[in-house]
């Protein structure tokens, strides 16, 4: 074997030339060297290409090079080469070389993982070797787990490393071993020397439990414990990007064996919650933890609820990160509003809070989370008033029947803040009563349209701040859509009044709401809509005829959603006179539409189809377009 793996050192020379200019920062140079890679190696001499590779990860004194053949050889391996004429012929180049460079290979690899001393090329070959174990079909690989049984119980902390990594990846592996043999095995990782080891024994832990069957699962429950007690050291050490593995790791068998932690669930709130609290943390160690509990929560409910304190800790938690917004300059002049950054903690910490109420139910969550909003409400931080409000507006979903019942009482905590000094808590306060316009639909606006009403649609003359007027019209959505015609006729001319200058306002987000809230509004109002026709579908029109750069498309795709739910308010008779030059515009913007993510096309489809639905058979002539 020793003389069949010197054979390669020449050819393994050559390649190292060519790997260099697959690392080169000029793209031409790396796009030539990947086709002579292709060209005159994998596809020629695709058993020369392996070895030499192999060659190059054991031997090389490079680190970088070992590191890279590494990746190679596993990349290359299982690529499809064709090997007939046709397509159907494709094969694996790992399939395509005889099995006695399958043997070399191998054999190399396991060479180079014990006499590796790089942990960053340590951890490259037990990926490779890991996919080259996960292809081989009826065991051929035989020498592989006494190897890396030999590694775990090695002297030196890198192949013990090793050896977990590999089976966090082959899991398999281990499936016909003695149960209790493995469970020991791993509870002696846990406590190993070296935190690396630890981390490691976690993952392949997690991997042994999630291929199990789940009869066999609930045998494994007692290695749980010795589980956790890996996550402390990396706190007390400071290795945050360990810990942050760690417990993203223990999600998946939170979310597919949530039994299995039923004996730590105590001790696991108190440790998760702990570093959710702790703020000098990266917001990505605290929201993974988080993470992991609310996982548990979705999984098993029942389990959760029977644990006392596990709502009392964590939403606290969760209050704490929706307090953490901060007053950005930039969030008052954005010129588009674009989708909330979920990894944000405080944006976070209202979906965390929502998915518990929805999990977890009114009766176990929403005492816990009274007994701190109030408090909040009355704090002169304005980060806490915004973090009560949208609070209520989280929680409103998953603990609606309790809710319901004090909704008036709810709504008068509420409503003030539309009248909150601080913007942001305006804001909040028109994001929730927005969302309890739907979450609370048809009650609030059946028995509580004059107190929402008359202090939200003054909130549409903020043009001082057009983020918050903007979401007030948005709310107005939301209350429109679930209310009846006899409750909002009575505002409808002071809402018109707002929406009008909003459709006149600068800002083209502010447009694009007030003609989507101007839309909702006359589809239910029907008729009564009438009187406004005359002053808003020219303007409609305006914007279809004038808007035609690519900036404007979305507010073009509003701008006929609104015309053709007007016209089917008011009915054919009055939109009559302005039907040929809507469909002028319509085919033109038809026309124009070329690229697939133009948001104009479905805008487009739905309202021909409301023009279809309007004028009936008189619709066919257009067919064609």
């Amino acid at each position: 074997m020793q003389a069949n793996v010197d054979s390669y050192e020449q050819s393994a020379a050559l390649l190292k030339g060519l790997m260099a200019k697959l690392m080169s920062s000029y793209n031409e140079v790396r796009s030539q060297a990947e086709t002579e890679l292709n060209n005159e190696w994998r596809d020629v001499q695709p058993q020369t290409l392996l070895s030499s590779l192999a060659f190059v990860v054991h031997r090389d004194y490079q680190a970088q090079a070992r590191a890279f053949a590494a990746v190679l050889l596993r990349r290359i391996s299982f690529q499809d080469v064709r090997t007939g004429d046709n397509k159907e012929d494709e094969r694996s180049v790992w399939s395509v070389v005889p099995p006695a460079v399958h043997q070399t290979v191998k054999s190399v690899l396991l060479g180079a993982l014990k006499d590796e001393t790089e942990r960053g090329v340590s951890h490259k070959l037990c990926d490779t070797i890991a996919e080259i174990a996960n292809n081989e079909v009826d065991d051929e690989w035989p020498e592989l787990l006494p190897a890396l049984y030999t590694c775990a119980q090695d002297g030196n902390a890198l192949l013990r490393e090793s050896a977990y990594r590999v089976f966090s990846s082959c899991p398999y592996l281990l499936a016909d071993q003695n149960a209790d043999a493995v469970t020991g095995a791993f509870n002696g990782a846990f406590q190993d020397s070296d935190a690396a080891v630890r981390l490691a024994a976690l993952q392949a832990a997690v991997a042994y439990i999630l291929a199990a069957p789940e009869k066999k699962r609930s045998a494994l429950a007692p290695m749980m414990a010795p589980m956790l007690g890996v996550l402390e050291p990396l706190l007390h050490n400071g290795d945050e990007s360990g810990l942050t593995d760690a417990l993203a790791a223990l999600i998946e068998p939170a979310e597919e064996a949530p039994k299995l932690f039923r004996a730590v669930l105590g001790s696991l709130v108190t440790f998760a919650t702990a570093i959710g609290k702790k703020d000098k943390l990266e917001a990505t160690t605290r929201q993974t933890a988080m993470e992991l509990l609310v996982t548990l929560a979705e999984a098993a409910p029942g389990m959760c609820r029977k644990h006392g304190q596990f709502c009392s800790e964590i939403v606290p938690v969760c209050l704490q990160m929706m307090s953490s917004v901060e007053d950005e300059e930039e969030w008052y002049n954005v010129e588009t509003l674009d989708e909330a950054d979920n990894d944000e903690s405080h944006v976070f910490g209202e979906q965390t809070l929502d998915r518990l109420a929805n999990a977890l139910g009114g009766k176990q969550l929403l005492p816990v989370a009274f007994n701190y909003i109030p408090q909040m409400m009355a704090s002169s931080e304005w980060q806490q008033r915004h973090a009560a409000l949208m609070a209520i507006s989280s929680i409103g979903e998953g603990c609606y029947k309790i809710m319901r019942n004090e909704l008036g009482k709810i709504l008068q905590m509420v409503v003030p803040f539309l009248a909150d000094p601080h913007a942001r808590v305006r804001y909040a306060a028109c994001n929730c009563i927005g969302q309890m316009s739907t979450d609370f639909a048809p009650k609030l606006q059946a028995d509580h349209h004059e107190l929402v009403l008359t202090s939200l649609i003054p909130v549409m003359d903020q043009t001082s701040v057009p983020r918050v007027q903007t979401h007030a019209a948005a709310a107005m959505v939301n209350f429109a859509e679930e209310a009846t015609k006899q409750v909002l006729e009575p505002y409808l001319d002071t809402m018109f009044e707002r929406l009008l200058s909003m459709l006149n306002g600068s800002r083209r987000y502010v447009q694009e709401q007030a003609i989507t809230t101007i839309a909702t509004i006359a589809d239910n109002a029907q008729a009564k809509f009438n009187k406004y026709y005359g002053t808003i579908m020219p303007m409609l029109l305006n914007v279809l005829a004038q808007a035609t750069d690519r900036e404007h498309r979305l507010l073009r795709g509003k701008a006929m959603e609104c015309a053709t739910f007007i016209a089917l308010a008011v009915g054919r008779d009055v939109f009559a006179p302005d039907i040929p030059r809507v469909i002028e515009l319509l085919t033109q913007t038809q026309q124009a539409v070329t690229e697939a993510d133009d948001p104009q096309a479905s805008y487009l489809q739905a309202s021909w189809a409301r023009l279809c639905r309007l004028m009936g058979a008189d619709f066919a002539p257009l067919l064609p377009v």
